[in-house]
């Protein structure tokens, strides 16, 4: 699956994928990252390496802005 997202500037990003119950089931670590579109691709893997069975999973993007800049925007984030 591909996680697309837009940063309006540069920020270390990681991406926390839950199931439907909240349990957190896969971290990407995206490291730092320019502004403008980014994609993270996940490989249906939890954090130990197996494959997670089909369901519906969320992902939450956690960006945090260079330390000379005060806010961030995330824009048109798709799951696909």
């Amino acid at each position: 699956a591909t996680i697309r997202y837009e940063l309006t500037q540069p920020a270390t990003v990681r991406v926390d994928l839950v199931d439907e119950e909240g349990r957190m089931v896969r971290q990407l670590d995206g490291g730092v990252q320019e502004a403008g579109m980014q994609t993270m691709t996940w490989d249906g893997r939890d954090d130990t390496g197996e494959l997670i069975p089909s369901g519906i999973y969320r992902y939450v993007i956690m960006a945090t802005p260079d330390i000379r800049h005060s806010t961030l925007d995330i824009r048109n984030s798709t799951f696909r």
